[in-house]
């Protein structure tokens, strides 16, 4: 996991990322709520709120935190990909 984290932080990873929560702020604004706010909510929040803290922490640790840390970053990461999913699924119905 330290390994994915050092590599995830990078230029295109970046644009692709804040990229897409800029498109999904203009759906909300051009009325497709739901499907950009799940976007915003359910993936870029909790990445930037929950997932990146727990990585850092990781990172400043022992190995004894990894068994805590992947009970609750598999919890989160299921919870941002069915909101991707749902997001994605929304977006392309056009709500």
């Amino acid at each position: 996991m330290r390994r994915i984290n050092a590599r995830i932080q990078n230029p295109a990873f970046l644009l692709l990322f804040v990229g897409t929560l800029v498109l999904c702020a203009v759906e909300v604004f051009q009325g497709r709520i739901v499907g950009g706010l799940l976007y915003v909510v359910g993936c870029f929040l909790v990445t930037v709120v929950v997932n990146v803290p727990m990585n850092n922490r990781l990172e400043q640790t022992d190995d004894a935190y990894w068994p805590a840390y992947l009970r609750r970053w598999t919890l989160w990461n299921h919870l941002r990909t069915v909101a991707c999913t749902a997001s994605a699924v929304t977006l392309l119905l056009g709500l």
